[in-house]
């Protein structure tokens, strides 16, 4: 076997190595950034919630100004978040559910109150 085949094989081999190598890098590099957008996504998630319940939290009559971003929380939260923070974002919106219930008939019963002693 010559030389110069011998260093032909050889580049050839080091070419392919050098394809492998990028391909398996770039594969890497695009898991990764996937793994910091779904994290940074989360993160958002996340901090709006717990603003959204702080302020209801503190305020029970702000359950129906902040309804609907809270079930649009859930919707992303059961994709975006993992399974335990779906089950406890599904328990809140359960218990969101009947406390809204509760605040519409409440309202409804003082709406029908002053209608009765108005006459």
């Amino acid at each position: 076997m010559s030389w110069n085949l011998f260093v032909d094989i050889s580049q050839s081999f080091t070419s392919i190595a050098a394809v492998l190598l990028s391909l398996i890098a770039i594969w890497k590099t695009k898991r990764d950034n996937n793994c910091a957008i779904l994290f940074e996504k989360k993160l958002e998630l996340y901090g709006e919630l717990a603003y959204l319940l702080e302020k209801i939290y503190n305020d029970h009559d702000l359950i129906v100004e902040y309804y609907e971003r809270l079930r649009g929380l859930y919707a992303k939260g059961y994709y975006i978040a993992s399974e335990n923070v779906s089950e406890l974002l599904q328990g809140f919106v359960e218990a969101m559910d009947e406390e809204l219930i509760d605040i519409k008939e409440y309202k409804k019963l003082a709406i029908d109150d002053q209608l009765i002693t108005i006459n």
